[in-house]
């Protein structure tokens, strides 16, 4: 789930007053509006080292000492000119008010976590190198506490193409709700139920840009396993998962991925087609004993399709995919193990509305309403509607408040968000987060978190 952005009246007022970049919203598409939550983005760069009496300093030197001094001055200002540090401390306390389903798991959650990012690129501006590192300390579930190397690779630029080497998280979709087509990442199942958060991933990136489109190639050496939560942590299943997955290649995570996406944009419509091969994101479950369950990695191939078009006020979305397993091995058919079958399709399809001033006032009013089908049969996507509001305050603070809710129309099965945000002074960022999830059929997936409704409150500091 996301949160729609508003219009751009934000950011004009943002930008008239000169706040800090922090709070501007980073669009993740070419159009006015884009996905749900909102990202912070680079705060103003600033050098690491400074030397204002440096010139001072080579008053009665010698010749050669001052001619040194000076070329490391004239040097050290040209690097720190490129250079740009970003990035938020802060904690956050979760509240559980059902009774676990597991007596071991707590009620709450304390927590404090950081990200910085280091940005830095010649004076050319032809190579950069990224550098997003994360932090958490949760108190009570240690499995979530974790530091993460998001990002961090090196870039290299020509006229048409793209070079980037190293760790780095990409994005691929345009619906909100569920993002079929965004393969290249695992996602940080710790982190938070909506699914945004994602591991870095190692890649070498080659992408041509050229009139008729963008061509992009990834080669992915080593595959991310998810974390889970621990036996104290909320939101997970009431049997614990092994953390030593299984796969179906004898390489195991040492498997080679490949993936291939062209992407071009004809007037008002952007348009995706990718394809991917390598060990899935999305693994089965064995059930290998009566207290635990245990990943399984099927070797797959996807190929999917995005398109969003702007037309008028409206922003039409649509995602799909088609996804084919390699056949399971004689020993897991022949145990009676109930899995998917060798392959399937899904689509996610929607329309997203903003009304600039609603009711006559400084307000955007966002609607967003999209469909999810899957073929999958332990998908929580099945057969579901997904609504959602987001009315942004265009005030000062840049206060917001968000409200979604995804139903299957099956068995009545939901899950609600409500988020709120405000900020306080020019650096610091309040959210509010609760969530509720309501299911009766024990085949489902979402009947796993049927006594896991919790509000979240956190606090951060932009730099």
């Amino acid at each position: 789930m996301n949160i729609l952005e508003s219009a751009v009246r934000t950011r004009i007022i943002a930008q008239l007053l000169d706040l800090p970049d922090y709070m501007k919203k980073r669009l993740f598409t070419n159009k006015v509006t884009t996905r749900f939550f909102t990202t912070p983005i680079k705060s103003d760069s600033y050098t690491l080292i400074s030397r204002p009496t440096a010139e001072s300093r080579m008053i009665n030197q010698r010749p050669f000492t001052q001619a040194a001094l000076l070329l490391s001055l004239t040097f050290s200002q040209a690097v720190q000119a490129e250079l740009e540090v970003s990035g938020y401390v802060g904690a956050e306390h979760r509240y559980f008010w059902q009774t676990a389903l597991d007596p071991r798991q707590t009620d709450s959650q304390t927590s404090v976590l950081g990200e910085a990012e280091l940005y830095w690129q010649t004076e050319q501006a032809n190579d950069s190198f990224t550098l997003t590192a994360f932090g958490r300390k949760d108190y009570s579930d240690d499995q979530r506490s974790h530091i993460e190397l998001q990002q961090a690779y090196w870039q290299h630029l020509t006229d048409n193409t793209e070079f980037s080497l190293g760790s780095k998280v990409v994005f691929w979709g345009v619906t909100e709700s569920r993002h079929l087509v965004d393969v290249i990442n695992q996602t940080d199942l710790i982190e938070s139920p909506d699914g945004e958060d994602k591991l870095g991933q190692p890649m070498a990136q080659l992408s041509w840009i050229q009139d008729w489109g963008s061509l992009e190639l990834f080669f992915m050496p080593k595959f991310r396993e998810p974390i889970y939560a621990g036996p104290k942590g909320r939101l997970r299943s009431p049997v614990m998962i092994n953390s030593k997955a299984l796969y179906q290649s004898s390489e195991g995570k040492n498997h080679h991925d490949f993936a291939l996406r062209f992407s071009q944009t004809l007037g008002d419509w952007d348009i995706g087609l990718s394809a991917f091969k390598g060990t899935s994101r999305a693994p089965d479950s064995i059930l290998t004993s009566p207290n635990e369950v245990t990943p399984y990695h099927r070797q797959v191939s996807q190929f999917s399709l995005d398109v969003q078009a702007t037309i008028d006020d409206y922003i039409w979305k649509l995602e799909a995919s088609y996804l084919k397993q390699q056949p399971l091995p004689a020993q897991l058919r022949n145990s009676g193990t109930i899995l998917p079958s060798d392959d399937y399709i899904a689509v996610t399809a929607g329309l997203e509305y903003t009304l600039v001033g609603f009711n006559d006032s400084n307000s955007d009013l966002g609607l967003l309403l999209e469909y999810n089908y899957d073929q999958h049969p332990f998908s929580a996507f099945s057969d579901t509607t997904f609504f959602a509001t987001r009315l942004a305050f265009n005030d000062f603070s840049s206060s917001e408040i968000l409200a979604g809710v995804s139903i299957d129309l099956a068995n009545g099965n939901h899950s609600m968000l409500i988020e709120a945000s405000t900020r306080w002074g020019e650096n610091i960022k309040v959210s509010l987060e609760a969530w509720r999830f309501k299911s009766k059929p024990q085949n489902s997936a979402l009947y796993l978190l049927r006594q896991d409704d919790f509000i979240s409150l956190s606090i951060k500091y932009y730099f």
